[in-house]
């Protein structure tokens, strides 16, 4: 064990003496080092964003969305099975529809706008911390968010925050500038406000609330006087409607005020309710943050000490992350409605907080603690033996199956994923990686312990997507995609019964005249119109098989197929 700890520590350390110079000469000078963090970004994003389906809900749901747009070519109003769809505003559908326009509709074009985003926000950050500190500084900062689980994750997926947090995090930083540069005063707020519309314009009014508050209580802590303060929040505000109007107030000129009123409505009652039952625990998104922003999160605490070398400027900011990540983890607290993305904009400050720390250890200033050092191992060795576990499981389905005592799991495990065994050694390398840098760490090598955890991280990323999720997902929902995919171009009604999907949507490639608007029936009384009303095409019902016993009863419906715990019951058409 000592010889290899004595090999971590004399063949990684190279890595660690370099960052202790500044990245400004040589090669990478000017905007080659932004160009090549741009070109590694797509290298870590773009790749295998096709190569598992889409999953329930917001994935298929958003896609189908986008989907709609081109086949109504209806681009003002958002809609779900031809349907008004008042949750969202439709910024991001815009950008997914131009993909699928570009890709084709598939899950590719889906996920490649946050695979962009993914790309813009490296370079973002690169930049915004070099102009604080260095580049140095910029380049741990990008690796810091790209070479954590979750943030790296959201930009190889289909859901709405990548884009939406980064234009929260763009307001932070110019509402930030306006007092790094108070001569540029206006210039700063009218760019603040207008990300911040662009952020309301892609997820609703929390794009406004978030920065708004963190930028609030900053003026508070700072004791900004109240009178400038006011006039640059009309200004701000005003920037920052105009934006939004740009979408809200064309839908409301053409159509009134009902979808807009409709779709605050939802904003609070998502606020005030536990909707769909995601009812969650007090400390749930605390929790999500530190274990899902490994390995960034272990060094958060440690960045929280006060350092009196930075300049004001530097104090400024990291007071802006730290209020940032205070104000969104208390919001997602005190709301009742608790999903892990909800808190995604804690992504940024935790980042930057990782990058301070590293920083500061470079620098010789700060001191590694014990405790850090275990905290490494405790989270990291965890999603190593889940994605251990995951092959083991699989190989070893019908041993485990008696073991079962829900049937829907148990009829799940029979699914052939296709495992081989080799999978293992993703998650057995990984667990080798994290003890390698928990080693380097006890040794103080800290800042190469953290490079090997984020390049390994990306890799890891990066052979998952490919590899084991879609084994994951036959389990999950592999029958029931099947079978849309089957359905395509079939005269046919598809109906979930017991569960919310939007897969049979977008799988389907559901027409519009298979839709309730075009049969004439209401939304709510479209399920009791398919199961017992006159209809003139066939309809297929899918459910799992704890819920198909309901409806074993009714004489209309026939079993069309069984698999994997998923029963697809049909009924024939009625008339001619």
């Amino acid at each position: 064990m000592k010889d290899a700890n004595d090999f971590l520590y004399l063949h990684f350390s190279i890595i660690e003496d370099d960052m202790r110079h500044d990245l400004d000469s040589g090669l990478l000078r000017g905007w080659r080092l932004p160009a090549l963090i741009a070109l590694l970004s797509a290298l870590a994003f773009l790749p295998f964003l096709g190569s598992v389906h889409l999953f329930e809900w917001d994935e298929c749901n958003f896609a189908e969305c986008s989907r709609e747009m081109l086949v109504t070519e209806n681009y003002l109003r958002v809609h779900i099975d031809y349907r008004p769809f008042w949750e969202k505003p439709p910024l991001f559908f815009w950008m997914q529809a131009a993909s699928m326009k570009a890709f084709g509709v598939n899950e590719y074009a889906a996920r490649f706008p946050n695979a962009v985003a993914g790309v813009v926000a490296s370079v973002v950050l690169f930049l915004v911390g070099a102009k604080l500190f260095d580049r140095r500084f910029g380049v741990l900062w990008a690796l810091a968010y790209a070479g954590s689980l979750l943030p790296h994750f959201y930009f190889r997926s289909g859901i709405i925050d990548p884009w939406f947090n980064l234009f929260m995090l763009l307001g932070v930083v110019f509402l930030f500038r306006r007092y790094a540069e108070p001569e540029r005063r206006y210039a700063w707020l009218l760019a603040a406000g207008g990300v911040v519309g662009l952020a309301t314009l892609t997820k609703g009014p929390v794009g406004f609330l978030l920065p708004s508050l963190a930028w609030f209580v900053v003026a508070l802590i700072r004791k900004y006087p109240f009178k400038a303060w006011i006039l640059d929040a009309v200004v701000y505000s005003a920037a920052s409607l105009v934006a939004a109007s740009l979408w809200f107030g064309i839908e409301t000129i053409q159509n009134g005020f009902w979808f807009v009123e409709t779709f605050v409505h939802y904003q609070i009652r998502l606020l005030t309710t536990g909707d769909a039952g995601h009812s969650q625990p007090f400390y749930y998104h605390f929790l999500v943050v530190l274990v899902g922003c490994f390995p960034a999160s272990t060094l958060v605490f440690l960045a929280l000490k006060k350092n009196d070398a930075d300049e004001s400027s530097q104090r400024d900011f990291k007071l802006w992350m730290v209020v940032l990540l205070a104000v969104v983890l208390v919001v997602f607290t005190v709301v009742k409605t608790k999903i892990v993305h909800y808190s995604s904009l804690t992504y940024y400050p935790v980042a930057f907080l990782a990058a301070y720390a590293l920083r500061r250890l470079l620098a010789g200033d700060l001191r590694w603690r014990g405790w850090n050092t275990w905290l490494i191992p405790s989270i990291g060795v965890w999603f190593g033996l889940v994605l251990l576990a995951l092959p083991i499981i699989g190989l070893r389905a019908d041993e485990i199956m008696p073991y079962v005592k829900d049937r829907f799991a148990r009829a799940n495990l029979q699914a052939d994923a296709g495992w081989t065994g080799w999978e293992t050694l993703i998650g057995g390398a990984f667990i080798g990686v994290v003890v390698a840098g928990t080693i380097l760490a006890a040794k103080r090598r800290v800042v190469t312990a953290f490079f090997l955890l984020f390049g390994s991280t990306i890799l890891l990323l990066n052979l998952t997507l490919p590899v084991i999720l879609p084994k994951v997902e036959r389990y999950t929902q592999g029958a029931t995609i099947d079978f849309y995919k089957e359905m395509r171009g079939e005269e046919a009604y598809i109906y979930p019964l017991g569960f919310k999907s939007y897969g049979y949507l977008f799988y389907s490639r559901k027409p519009p005249e298979l839709s309730p608007v075009a049969v004439g029936v209401p939304e709510e009384d479209w399920k009791e119109h398919l199961l017992y009303g006159e209809i003139e095409r066939p309809a297929y019902f899918v459910m799992r098989n704890t819920h198909a016993e309901k409806y074993d009863t009714l004489d209309e419906l026939t079993t069309f197929r069984e698999k994997n715990g998923w029963v697809i019951m049909r009924r024939a058409a009625t008339t001619p």
